[in-house]
């Protein structure tokens, strides 16, 4: 089972806070003697066909100045290695070293999920890389290599109801943050497969405990196979028919649930090749929101 944990939750939510807060001095350092003098000595650990010596390159031309390419493949080198703990501090460091670059931090946040994975932190490695995938905006080949054994693992898990119950209730979470439930359906279909009607199951038990101020949207999605307006009227239908279960099931739901389709518009898996990875970007999720301004 996938266990969303308070501590996962909350050290990703201040890592981007550090990140935010750190950035305000990253600018002009890169212009000083000692950064001049850290580019020499990187350029130089690149060149190193030696592990350790490419690792003692980086080391030093950090040791002149911070900065996020030699951080960054100082945390690749230990990863080569299989270094995994030192790797993960290496890479955790260098989304300070990011700022707010976009790019990097897509790049350094599929690197610790990649590092987290061997570590078997799934849902840890879970989390980071669905950031990295949402800030990948070009969905960089690096980053998809690292996505698909983890999203692969993921994608036959049910989440329990205490797990949507602990997310959806935790302050450590943004507001209208997702969480990844696997609602799956048939192909070309909104009937939900055996994986999908448990996890169906589980959402309406969460349902029932939530607090009844608590609003939840409901977002359908279908695989790319098809023309976008279709799919994005049967990602509608699939939602439906779970936001219909669940009104049935809970009581005044239909006053804090709603729904809507996304189409093929956020895929898990892009250029899938089988009907396995196809049947993971079919689903429902579920997310926190303020309100529902939609009324059955």
């Amino acid at each position: 089972m996938l266990n969303l944990t308070f501590n996962t939750i909350t050290k990703f939510v201040i890592t981007l806070g550090l990140i935010a807060t750190l950035s305000i001095y990253s600018h002009h350092v890169d212009a000083t003697p000692s950064c001049q003098l850290a580019k020499q000595l990187h350029s130089e650990a690149k060149k190193k066909k030696d592990i350790e010596q490419k690792i003692k390159g980086f080391q030093q031309a950090l040791s002149h100045c911070e900065n996020f390419n030699s951080r960054y493949l100082l945390g690749l080198a230990y990863l080569i290695k299989a270094d995994y703990p030192r790797a993960l501090n290496v890479f955790e460091q260098a989304l300070f070293n990011a700022g707010e670059n976009k790019k990097q931090q897509a790049l350094t946040f599929a690197r610790i999920a990649q590092v987290q994975f061997q570590l078997k932190q799934y849902q840890s490695a879970k989390i980071y890389i669905d950031n990295a995938l949402k800030l990948s905006k070009k969905n960089q080949k690096t980053i998809l290599s690292i996505a698909r054994p983890i999203q692969l693992t993921f994608s036959t898990q049910t989440v329990s109801a205490e797990q949507i119950k602990q997310v959806l209730s935790s302050k450590s979470y943004a507001a209208e943050s997702v969480v990844p439930t696997r609602v799956g359906f048939e192909f070309d279909s909104a009937k939900l497969t055996p994986q999908g009607r448990e996890q169906v199951e589980q959402m309406v038990e969460a349902l029932r405990d939530l607090s009844p101020k608590q609003h939840i949207l409901l977002i359908g999605h279908t695989d790319d196979r098809g023309k976008a307006e279709y799919n994005l009227k049967l990602s509608e239908k699939r939602a439906k028919h779970v936001y219909e279960y669940m009104i049935a099931k809970v009581a005044n739901a239909k006053y804090r649930v709603c729904f809507k389709g996304q189409g093929e518009q956020q895929l898990i898996i892009t250029l899938a090749t089988d009907d396995q990875q196809h049947a993971i970007n079919r689903r429902v999720e579920i997310q926190t929101i303020r309100s529902c301004l939609r009324r059955s």
